[in-house]
């Protein structure tokens, strides 16, 4: 059972499980090869060449292939070449899904290659018959191979085999979830690999160490690891693994939620498997393509280029891959509300991870299918599949997975009122969403603030030398004047320590009085922050509190049903929103989150986690000009307030099908837009209420300007000065 992660489970298994370069002339000269054989060794060596170069192009076209050599080898007793055939037989069955018939013929190839003490095929095909097991959850199995075939591999000093090895062990590793070990063993190929001279499979190992590390949430470093390979790659010219790294790329890119970079890796993926007319793998561009849409909510583009995706998946008879395919699919159609279609798929999805034994496609479907039998009221068939997902994600044993788990069980909960469930799912769903927040998840990398840094660098280096040549010349001219201006310069040194000791003590003088200064106004600030702080608890909180314990205090009296579930709702409202209080204010607090980035990725998540529930379309612009800069406190306190505000009104009464935020900078001055597609307002002073008074009178209290504007819907325009809020 593979633990199939993330996207790159799928394309990295057809990529690294073992190298495959295909060439068309190449089964051309191997099939006139066939025909032209004068010997019956000849034949068969011919055979089993072009069944594996069928490997990855018609896996079903090289079977016959190979049987053929097989039988011409037992018939003239070809024992090493049988061994070999056997050998590809089995691959050919790996690659077609066939697990038990590739074991059992890696397993003869084993016991051939023994007979005639072939140790270094034997290593060989130790190696492959791990990936077997590996795919079919044997873990232990597969590891005890892989063992054996290191203790070979490094008995011959094989370090191409040993780098091979090496490899399978780190992916049996990030299977199991353990990525630590993974990246060790994928670094020990590495190793062998770079003596082995072994430049793709560098590359290769390059690209599955970015894999280890994307799991371990480390992306900026992961995409450095992927380009890495990709130069090689490049450089060799293996356009097939050019290919799937292009689009591994462009998959992390979309997780970072950078869609212009994961547009343009996903777009060179296309063009070159489509220039190479390399249909194999254009089901898995497509399906990186797909989501990438599915990130931008585009669910209608996202079903036209899954559907693509499926039909080369099926041409080339990938099962995994369209077991995947038709998960995303019924994701699709679920955010479309076509549900009756949308359940079709995933159970079909749900059927066929199970018979190949892929839990991550099964927990993710099964939870998708969970949300739409609760939007059916049918609780008890949800329930049902929800206790079979809680069994998966125990053994997927992922946090990302966890936070899916809980999210469903949450919605599944509200529906079925169990408190208990409501509670649990509610407390574990906020500590994995808190702990899936690592500092570097929302790093942005282009290429052009790339290219931007090796020009910088390149001018520093050409001014270096420039410098350099500028101070030997002028070496030269004062060892050439040095009589003549020894007695200037000993009066220039005289006056430059009478000057350099007057403006020390200037300094230190100035340093002291400063230092006072500054001690001053740390100390107004910190007993201003603490008023503030004072105001907005008991403004916040206080009432709040106060509010739930009039309320459960009135529920002692004897009343209704309804006038108790409704104190019951409003104590819940009350709760849920003094925790959403108290968390904006602890963010607030963290100076690590006082900066313009931090607020901007604060707005863009509260945009997205707030619009989830609601039927509107969140879209989030930001410009790539944004400084690295300090902003105080209060000013970011204001700016989040008035985003929150903003929102709360177009959910309230805008009756919008779109909200969205834009975030720009000209020169020194920060537009901050919030704008709806929905009914609107006229403009005047009698209907701006106290809420939007109280919103202009925020950014009035940091030196900004508030503006209020009716264009098809309604759009209120935020425009402060950076000197204003900065901190620095």
């Amino acid at each position: 059972m593979i633990n199939w992660t993330n996207r790159y489970s799928v394309v990295f298994f057809l990529l690294f499980s073992t190298p495959i370069i295909f060439a068309q002339s190449k089964i051309e000269k191997l099939t006139q090869k066939v025909e032209e054989a004068p010997t019956d060794s000849t034949k068969a060596d011919a055979l089993n060449n072009l069944a594996w170069e069928y490997v990855n192009v018609n896996p079903t076209k090289g079977v016959p292939l190979v049987e053929e050599a097989i039988e011409l080898s037992a018939k003239n007793n070809f024992l090493k070449l049988k061994s070999s055939c056997l050998n590809t037989y089995a691959y050919l069955q790996e690659t077609m899904g066939n697990l038990q018939e590739a074991e059992i013929y890696y397993l003869k190839s084993i016991e051939e290659k023994r007979k005639i003490k072939d140790m270094k095929g034997m290593a060989t095909v130790y190696s492959n018959v791990s990936k077997i097991y590996r795919r079919q959850s044997k873990h232990d199995l597969g590891i005890s191979y892989l063992l054996k075939s290191i203790s070979i591999q490094d008995s011959l000093k094989n370090y191409y085999g040993l780098g091979l090895a090496y490899n399978n062990l780190g992916s049996i590793c990030k299977d199991m979830g353990d990525n630590p070990s993974a990246k060790k063993y994928h670094l020990k190929s590495l190793e062998n690999r770079i003596i082995a001279k072994d430049s793709i499979g560098m590359a290769y190992s390059y690209v599955n160490i970015a894999s280890v590390i994307n799991d371990l949430g480390d992306y900026k470093q992961g995409i450095q690891y992927c380009l890495k390979g990709l130069e090689i790659l490049e450089r060799k010219k293996d356009y097939q693994a050019i290919i799937l790294t292009l689009s591994n790329i462009a998959n992390t890119y979309t997780k970072i939620k950078n869609f212009t970079l994961a547009n343009k890796y996903n777009k060179r993926a296309l063009d070159l498997a489509l220039e190479k007319n390399n249909t194999t793998h254009l089901a898995s561009i497509y399906q990186v393509k797909a989501e990438l849409l599915m990130e931008q909510k585009e669910y209608l583009e996202s079903l036209k280029v899954l559907n693509k995706a499926l039909f080369f998946a099926e041409m080339h008879k990938m099962n995994f891959v369209q077991i995947e395919i038709k998960a995303n699919i019924g994701a699709c159609l679920y955010h479309l509300k076509r549900n009756k279609e949308a359940k079709k798929y995933l159970e079909s999805a749900i059927n066929s991870s199970r018979e190949f034994e892929i839990p991550s496609i099964e927990f993710r479907s099964l939870c998708r299918l969970v949300d739409i039998l609760v939007g059916e009221n049918n609780l008890s068939l949800a329930q049902k599949h929800l206790k079979r997902a809680e069994i998966l994600v125990k053994d997927l044993d992922s946090k990302k997975y966890f936070l899916t788990y809980y999210r469903c069980a949450l919605n599944f909960a509200k529906s079925f009122k169990d408190k208990d469930l409501l509670l649990d799912s509610y407390d574990k769903y906020f500590q994995y969403r808190d702990s899936l927040m690592p500092e570097n998840i929302h790093f942005a990398m282009s290429e052009a603030s790339a290219k931007y840094e090796t020009d910088k660098k390149n001018r520093e280096i050409q001014l270096l030398r420039q410098e350099k040549k500028i101070k030997e010349f002028e070496t030269k001219e004062q060892k050439w004047q040095s009589e003549k201006r020894m007695y200037f310069m000993w009066a220039l040194i005289g006056m430059l320590i009478i000057i350099i000791t007057s403006i020390v003590l200037i300094y230190r003088k100035q340093k002291v009085i400063l230092k006072q200064a500054n001690k001053q106004a740390v100390y107004e600030a910190e007993e201003k922050e603490r008023e503030r702080l004072s105001k907005d608890i008991h403004d916040d909180l206080g009432s709040g509190l106060s509010k739930i314990r009039f309320l459960s205090e009135s529920l002692k009296s004897n009343k209704s049903a309804l006038e108790i579930q409704n104190n019951v709702n409003s104590i819940n409202e009350t709760a849920y929103q003094l925790v959403d209080n108290m968390r904006s204010m602890i963010w607030t607090l963290n100076p690590a989150n006082n900066t313009l980035e931090n607020l901007i990725i604060r707005i863009r998540e509260y945009l997205y986690d707030y619009l989830e529930d609601y039927p509107i379309q969140a879209i989030f612009l930001v410009e790539d000009n944004i400084p690295e800069m300090k902003i105080k406190s209060e000013s970011s306190r204001h700016l989040f307030l008035v985003i929150k505000e903003s929102l709360n009104n177009i959910v309230k009464h805008a009756n919008a099908s779109t909200a969205k935020i834009e975030v720009q900078l000209e020169g020194k001055v920060l537009f901050i837009k919030i704008a709806d597609d929905g009914k609107g307002f006229k403009v005047n002073n009698n209907s701006i209420g106290s809420g939007l008074k109280n919103m202009e009178s925020r950014i009035q209290a940091i030196g900004g300007i508030w503006k209020l504007e009716e264009k098809e819907g309604c759009e209120i325009i935020v425009e402060i000065q950076l000197d204003e809020i900065s901190a620095e």
